[in-house]
């Protein structure tokens, strides 16, 4: 199987990435301080999507916290081996050793 090179106005062209880095971090930052309210009636959800009454009581917004950190921390690492995939793609047989990778940490 070869591999695809990148599109032309992919290469080298700056990325939109960090405004949807900074997206996620503004939303999840909102769920975080929202937490502890969401199971109050007064709470905006959309019609049809609330949860059932009580279902939230008691949230931990630790626990919340958490899960925020996991979900950006899988995102990081998947941002770091799709990285590493495109470099290797983009410069063909040439290999870079480990340490030339602009790359935190390479995960599983």
């Amino acid at each position: 199987m070869s591999r695809r090179r990148p599109a032309p106005h992919r290469v080298g062209q700056p990325s939109p990435l960090i405004y949807h880095l900074g997206v996620a971090l503004s939303a999840y930052g909102q769920a975080l301080l929202a937490a502890p309210r969401a199971d109050d009636a007064r709470f905006p959800w959309i019609p049809g999507l609330g949860p059932e009454p009580g279902a939230l009581a008691g949230l931990d917004q630790l626990a919340v916290a958490g899960e925020i950190a996991a979900r950006l921390s899988a995102t990081v690492a998947g941002l770091e081996r799709f990285r590493v995939t495109e470099l290797t793609s983009l410069l063909g047989a040439v290999q870079l050793p480990r340490a030339a990778m602009p790359v935190m940490e390479l995960h599983g």
